[in-house]
């Protein structure tokens, strides 16, 4: 598998180049499947980061980049979708909400042979589903329509945890003192990248890059 697994994207220009040096291909070659569904549920009204990112992606010259949402499409339209692109990238939001359309759209059982021969770029949420545990702000149902309690449990395609955003103002609340005891208490390792840092991951090495900060725990 080759995994970029980001907290804000394709941020910096070591995350850029890390991420061109995983697809191995040209920009005008390249063909994206970008999944939006964890937007949707997103705690802020403002869902600038979405513009943020299909502006990045037009500036870096893509030639494809198509709109998978996996929340409004039957599998049969998201399948060839993903299947036609060389990178899946899923967008950041509601982790709960992205996590449960990964199980209920089937997502969750096709991902890891859909990885076998695609590049997988996650921000925020869309990195966190691929951990062992949700390690995020409580669980607010989003819908009347939404589980009662949250389902925490990642796909576990990686060994660990991730909680982006560390360090960041508006996440105040994870602390040193409180990953470490979220580290013990979900017995795994929590990777805490910052904006500006990403976790690289290609045939089970594992590498963060990074122009900010970073801590493991656990």
């Amino acid at each position: 598998m080759k995994l970029l697994l980001t907290s804000e994207g394709l941020k910096n220009k070591t995350i850029e180049k890390a991420f061109w040096k995983l697809v191995d291909r040209s920009p005008k070659a390249t063909t994206i499947a970008y999944i939006p569904t964890a937007v949707h549920a997103a705690r802020t009204p403002d869902k600038r980061w979405l513009i943020n990112t299909l502006t990045k992606l037009s500036d870096l010259k893509i030639g494809t980049v198509d709109i998978v949402d996996i929340s409004a499409i039957p599998e049969d339209m998201w399948l060839p979708k993903l299947k036609k692109a060389d990178v899946i990238y899923t967008e950041g939001g509601n982790p709960y909400f992205l996590n449960y359309w990964f199980n209920k759209s089937g997502l969750s059982k096709k991902i890891k042979s859909l990885l076998k021969t695609r590049v997988y770029v996650g921000a925020s949420a869309g990195s966190m589903v691929l951990g062992e545990k949700l390690l995020t702000r409580p669980y607010i149902k989003y819908s009347i329509k939404a589980p009662k309690k949250a389902n925490i449990n990642g796909l576990k395609l990686v060994k660990f945890s991730i909680r982006p955003h560390y360090n960041r103002a508006d996440r105040s609340e994870f602390t040193d003192e409180s990953l470490t005891k979220l580290s013990k208490k979900h017995k795994t390792s929590i990777y805490g990248i910052d904006d500006e840092s990403a976790i690289l991951i290609k045939d089970k090495k594992i590498k963060i890059i990074s122009e900010g900060s970073y801590k493991i725990y656990g």
